[in-house]
């Protein structure tokens, strides 16, 4: 979590990603979703089935979801008064995510929300991304498909911390 603070507080963008059973079995077999797993900064194992087949080649990995990191990192942003733009699932949902984090992180400034059901290759996308880069934000806050904002210009700090995959 420092090391993220730090790279929102000297403006670099940072990817982090949570990829779970299914997203690794389905990087293996798609080159653009391992490329860009393989860019993030930090990667945080999701799901006993990771973590398992980790210890099964003899690696032991800390038990911390994305939700925890998000979790920290939106403290972060509300102490520091970084911008949050909440992104994903289905309509109303980042706006009740925004709310609830409103009553838990009273200082936290949040510059705009947009649900995850859009086009994700045509004008609407354009018009998403858009959106994000005008709310100026500083850490996305995104529940949805991995493919769609993969490492844009806009945001210090992208934190992904739920996918689905498809």
């Amino acid at each position: 979590i420092s090391r993220l603070g730090a790279d929102l507080k000297h403006g670099r963008q940072s990817a982090i990603f949570t990829p779970n059973s299914q997203m690794l079995l389905a990087a293996s077999k798609d080159r653009v979703l391992c490329k860009l797993l393989n860019s993030s900064e930090l990667n945080i194992p999701d799901g006993v089935g990771v973590r398992l087949a980790a210890r099964l080649r003899g690696v032991l990995l800390e038990s911390m979801s994305g939700i925890d990191i998000a979790e920290e990192l939106l403290s972060v942003a509300a102490s520091k008064g970084y911008r949050v733009f909440f992104l994903g699932a289905k309509r109303g949902v980042a706006e009740k995510a925004a709310e609830n984090m409103r009553v838990r992180y009273p200082t936290l400034q949040i510059c705009g929300m947009h649900h995850g059901y859009f086009d994700k290759n045509g004008e609407e996308n354009a018009s998403v991304l858009k959106k994000i880069r005008a709310a100026a934000p500083d850490l996305i806050r995104y529940n949805d498909h991995i493919r769609v904002l993969q490492k844009q210009s806009f945001g210090k700090i992208l934190c992904i911390a739920i996918f689905f995959y498809n």
